[in-house]
């Protein structure tokens, strides 16, 4: 074995002599340009990542944020009309009552299964975009479906609300005599169990620039879709919430 190993050192002996060690130096040098290059890297692929989100942004509708707009901040932050409650209106001279009025309605479900819609929130808006009523109602019947993902009504807030009667009364002395502006408001005015006159009806949904085609057909858009497309704003991500509606709807009108 001893004879077998020699050969063998005899034979690896010159490739070992022909290795030289790297100088330390060397691999330093190489080690910092590696790591110059790493860091370039990331840095590239940074940049073209923050450019890439900056172009979606742009590219994409804006989404409402009550906090960052100064005057609608007020009125789209309102989860609780008693938060927002407005005075009430002191007569048909009431500056607030602006010859073109906004109305949006939110809705619970009653009967077995909860399909059959009532009125459980009214919210009125002037050409200001003030809010000039707001508040929750005290459905008749017992409520089997409060659609709180869509409607954001819960029980608190019906518990102690105003009679269907009482707020009735006060949208109707509101609108009376006025342009109703709203999205779909034949299922509103149904809620209200109230008429208007047709004259003086803007409902966006009924607008042809407003509505898609399908099957050689006319058909309505939801509000969201009317929003996003006309004002660049969304609306409706999550419970609906009928000032922020109103105030989409009135500016829709004006765009």
């Amino acid at each position: 074995m001893s004879s077998n190993w020699n050969k063998m050192r005899v034979k690896l002996a010159p490739a070992q002599r022909g290795k030289r060690p790297r100088p330390l130096a060397d691999a330093a040098a190489i080690e910092a340009e590696q790591a110059r290059a790493r860091r370039a890297r990331r840095a590239e692929e940074g940049a073209a990542a923050a450019a890439a989100a900056a172009a979606a942004a742009a590219a994409a509708p804006a989404v409402i944020d009550p906090e960052k707009e100064p005057g609608e901040a007020a009125i789209l932050a309102a989860k609780d009309p008693a938060n927002l409650r407005p005075a009430p209106i002191t007569g048909k001279s009431d500056p607030r009552l602006t010859p073109v009025l906004g109305l949006d309605c939110e809705m619970v479900g009653v009967g077995a299964s909860g399909k059959t819609s009532v009125l459980a929130q009214v919210c009125i808006v002037n050409q200001r975009m003030e809010t000039i009523y707001l508040s929750y109602v005290k459905p008749k019947e017992r409520v089997t479906d409060f659609r709180t993902w869509v409607s954001g009504v819960e029980p608190k807030h019906i518990k102690n609300a105003p009679s269907f009667e009482s707020v009735v009364k006060a949208v109707s002395d509101i609108t009376a005599g006025r342009i109703v502006v709203g999205h779909a408001l034949k299922n509103d005015l149904h809620a209200l169990m109230l008429k208007h006159p047709k004259h003086l009806v803007r409902d966006t949904s009924k607008y042809p620039p407003f509505r898609r085609r399908h099957g050689g057909k006319s058909r309505p858009r939801k509000l969201r879709d009317v929003s996003a497309d006309t004002l660049g704003m969304l609306i409706q991500t999550g419970e609906h919430d009928p000032v922020s509606a109103l105030v989409r709807t009135r500016r829709t009108c004006r765009s």
